[in-house]
């Protein structure tokens, strides 16, 4: 509860001061900035009511808050984007958030991990879990791409639309699984030692104020992009896919690496690899939904950066599952590619 009091306090502390600086000051530098650590904030603050209200509504139901609500911040800022036509902003937030999940987070859990306990084992049946859903995820995020110029642009649209059904249907058939397969049992328990336990009449509140909040923070944070890129000669490429999923990603992250510091190697994969699975199988869908319902238009026909780093993303995280354990090169490994990647979107226009 303590935890919860000090995020609300810096949200609230932030929240005033991006809106003085947007509206009334007009410092758009100071706004951005204000914004962004007040969405911070906001994202845990729902990241933790969302578990929380999952565990008071049972565990049918509980897999459909999961779904829906697991990265509610994210979605709040990708609609703003696309109802403001920056939808390659949208398909670089969504790609930078699957790679600095992979890459960055994973990379961070296994060095603070391995550096703290030695090599940590998996368990393989999780192993072979994530990496099918990363499968999965990555033939519908390639496919429209790959076979773009054999289609006719009307039906484009349509096989973005298809797929991204597709991956929701998916995806909330495998977290019901999840919920009832009894070899999971021991990474439910061990999230459950990391959970505080709010009432129902705590977790709803937070989850509605926090939800509002956000929706406003990101209606500033989007709003001053432009002063920000500015003061800082930052591309849009490196807002997109590096600080924005790193403003919305990073409550996350830091449950990663809690988790394996806490040498809970399982709980720390499905973090770090079930979000990167949940941005491509929800986020990216809801992404095409949002286009359709504000007049513009997505699909999930990627340029070739984007579709390369993906790739890249995908093998680097298959290099690093496919032994069943994990140890400091591994890491190591992967913050080294991820680096690159931002040393890379640095100059690119």
């Amino acid at each position: 509860m303590r935890l919860l009091k000090w995020l609300f306090g810096i949200a609230l502390i932030f929240f005033t001061l991006a809106m003085v600086a947007h509206h009334w000051l007009r410092i758009g530098l100071l706004a951005f900035i204000a914004s962004g650590v007040a969405l911070i904030a906001l994202s845990k603050i729902m990241g933790d009511a969302t578990e929380q209200l999952s565990h008071r509504v049972g565990q049918n139901i509980a897999g459909f808050v999961n779904v829906t609500l697991g990265n509610l911040a994210e979605l709040i800022v990708v609609y703003i984007l696309i109802s403001q036509g920056m939808i390659d902003l949208v398909q670089a937030n969504i790609v930078g958030s699957i790679f600095g999940n992979l890459l960055f987070v994973m990379g961070l859990s296994v060095l603070v991990g391995c550096w703290r306990h030695g090599t940590l084992p998996l368990n393989p049946f999780i192993v072979t879990l994530h990496i099918s859903q990363l499968f999965l995820v990555g033939l519908a995020l390639f496919l429209p791409t790959i076979v773009n110029a054999h289609l006719p642009e009307a039906s484009q649209q349509a096989v973005s639309n298809r797929l991204a059904v597709l991956l929701v249907v998916v995806y909330i058939g495998s977290f019901f699984l999840f919920l009832k397969d009894k070899r999971l049992e021991k990474v439910k328990a061990m999230a459950a030692q990391l959970d505080q336990d709010w009432p129902l009449t705590l977790s709803l509140p937070a989850l509605s104020i926090a939800a509002v909040a956000t929706f406003f923070m990101g209606e500033t944070l989007v709003a001053e992009l432009e002063a920000f890129s500015i003061q800082f000669d930052l591309s849009r490429s490196f807002i997109g896919f590096i600080i924005l999923p790193f403003l919305t990603n990073i409550a996350e992250h830091f449950s990663a690496i809690q988790s394996a510091w806490k040498n809970m190697p399982e709980l720390s994969l499905a973090v770090a690899v079930g979000s990167a699975t949940q941005v491509g199988m929800v986020v990216a869908p809801m992404a095409v939904v949002f286009g359709i319902l504000t007049g513009h238009p997505m699909t999930l026909q990627f340029s070739q950066i984007p579709f390369a780093i993906l790739m890249a993303s995908f093998i680097a995280a298959y290099i690093v599952l496919r032994d069943n354990q994990w140890n400091l090169t591994e890491g190591l490994m992967l913050l080294a590619s991820y680096s690159a990647m931002v040393i890379t979107f640095w100059y690119i226009q």
